[in-house]
């Protein structure tokens, strides 16, 4: 019913569509798997400056997911979703490809993502403030986007992190107390966690 209702979105030229088209059609969600019509509408979708689309392209080029593997082609289109559409998934992805060579530029991306709520990017962006990766190390900045992370996600290991800042007294006054609070709630997040996995 959903891929129907995509079809005809995308006869009428709107682009989300063609984005959920192509994914439908690589995944094989809903219809059969057709990886040339897939390409077709992402490309469609690519193209009109869907970002998720971008990204999901350049994924499948670097990957060879489908396709004759193509890391130039991969790595323009995740470019192309993270500078131009500001796709935090693509931010992320880029910002990985980065870190090695060009550590400063990675922390921008993960920072313009964070920005986004993004949540690991939240927490790479702690762990960049913590380190000093691309930036010179500021803890409290570091306690800020992991408390954000907690806040919006209970991410465990965003509680990990405000413990250890709390038991090394980085960026917060020290307190073994807060300490061993914070790391009580990343143990019973991180459990919900492990339960919630399928086997």
């Amino acid at each position: 019913r959903a891929v129907s209702l995509w079809q005809k979105a995308a006869s009428q030229g709107i682009p989300d569509a063609f984005w959920w088209l192509g994914y439908a059609l690589h995944s094989g969600i809903g219809v059969e798997r057709n990886v040339a019509e897939a390409i077709r509408n992402l490309e469609r979708a690519s193209e009109m400056g869907v970002g998720e689309a971008q990204h999901y392209l350049g994924v499948m080029w670097m990957t060879g997911d489908g396709v004759e593997k193509d890391v130039v082609k991969g790595r323009s289109l995740i470019e192309k979703a993270a500078l131009e559409s500001s796709y935090p998934d693509a931010q992320m992805e880029l910002a990985k490809l980065l870190i090695p060579s060009d550590p400063r530029r990675a922390f921008q991306l993960i920072q313009a993502a964070a920005s986004q709520n993004h949540i690991d990017a939240l927490l790479l962006e702690g762990s960049f403030w913590y380190n000093g990766i691309g930036t010179k190390v500021d803890y409290e900045k570091a306690y800020t986007a992991f408390q954000k992370a907690a806040l919006l996600d209970d991410h465990p290991n965003a509680y990990f992190a405000i413990a250890r800042l709390f038991k090394e007294g980085k960026g917060v006054a020290q307190s073994d107390t807060n300490s061993d609070y914070y790391m009580s709630l990343g143990t019973k997040y991180q459990q919900l966690r492990d339960n919630q996995d399928p086997q």
